[in-house]
């Protein structure tokens, strides 16, 4: 079964490379060769594993329906894994980065091939140049050396990422991953400056499949 991961940006994200440009920003975001702006497959692989976790104690009364609990620790732990060092186990979960949606991308991608148009103009289309201080606490004026200069991905902008290895699972399992996307909020840097509201959903062939999914986590709790 093939799930795809949709991403719609409701704010402005900075979606950090951990990178500076010189003169132009202190904290640039990640792109592809293209220009195009991503998300990367691990980096929301964690952010979803992180948000089922949520779920499944929310949706369990904060552990009180033991059984129900364990059996939905024993879904995420079976889609995204374990560490350590004795007794690691891989996920069965597979996605691709969160990318710009091919029907967007293919009049970038062959303008680009033509020569009439280069990567770093659709990078600079989809994203713009923020100004920052901080402020002095004591004196409410902003401290000295304190400007800095963030790009950020524009809101109204959506990635997406394509899912494999949910083939075994049932609905209701599929269900608390759908949970933990519902509950997803913020992705990126800077979220106490409003940065990085997401809505984040799941589609199969064209359709958005979420409340479907959550309809039978729901079943799965008031039934244990």
């Amino acid at each position: 079964m093939s799930l795809r991961i949709v991403i719609r940006l409701e704010s402005e994200a900075i979606f950090s490379s951990g990178e500076a440009v010189p003169a132009v920003a202190d904290l640039d975001i990640v792109r592809d060769k293209d220009g195009f702006p991503c998300y990367g497959a691990r980096r929301l692989k964690g952010m979803w594993r992180e948000q089922t976790d949520f779920a499944a104690r929310a949706l369990s009364g904060g552990g009180r329906h033991a059984e129900a609990y364990r059996d939905m620790m024993q879904v995420i732990e079976r889609c995204f894994g374990r560490g350590g060092l004795a007794d690691a186990v891989e996920g069965k979960v597979r996605m691709t980065d969160a990318v710009v949606p091919l029907e967007v991308r293919k009049p970038f991608l062959e303008a680009i091939r033509k020569g009439e148009l280069h990567p770093q103009e659709v990078f600079e289309s989809m994203t713009a140049i923020r100004h920052f201080t901080s402020i002095d606490e004591d004196t409410g004026t902003v401290e000295r050396r304190s400007l800095r200069q963030f790009r950020v991905l524009l809101e109204g902008v959506e990635l997406v990422s394509d899912v494999f290895g949910l083939d075994d699972l049932q609905d209701r399992e599929i269900g608390l991953l759908a949970c933990g996307l519902a509950g997803w909020r913020y992705a990126g840097v800077m979220k106490h400056r409003g940065k990085g509201r997401i809505h984040a959903s799941l589609w199969k062939d064209g359709e958005s499949v979420t409340k479907t999914y959550l309809e039978a986590a729901r079943k799965w709790v008031t039934a244990s």
